[in-house]
């Protein structure tokens, strides 16, 4: 068994997406992802196992928390995310099974 990994580039995009398969003749026995920096302005929306007769992996999708607030005629509007940088890592366990 041994972990593979990859991750996406640290930048302001909204939504984030990165898929790591096993190597020919070797299956996902587990996995998961990471946000970095975990400061709670990002959320994985999606982790999950991926398995066919070609190849077999993780997948994980990430999303930046928006808010949005209407603001008075004399104050300042709030529109979040707002150039917030960070990155996505996705790892994956894998075997050789049979």
């Amino acid at each position: 068994m041994h972990i593979l990994s990859d991750v996406t580039d640290v930048t302001d995009e909204n939504q984030k997406t990165r898929t790591v398969f096993c190597p020919s003749g070797e299956r996902v026995i587990s996995g998961g992802a990471r946000i970095t920096p975990s400061t709670g302005r990002v959320t994985i929306t999606s982790s999950v196992p991926f398995l066919s007769s070609e190849s077999s992996g993780w997948s994980a999708t990430a999303n930046e928390l928006s808010a949005q607030a209407e603001s008075k005629p004399d104050a300042t509007a709030v529109n979040e995310p707002d150039e917030f940088t960070w990155n996505l890592t996705v790892y994956v366990l894998c075997a050789k099974i049979g």
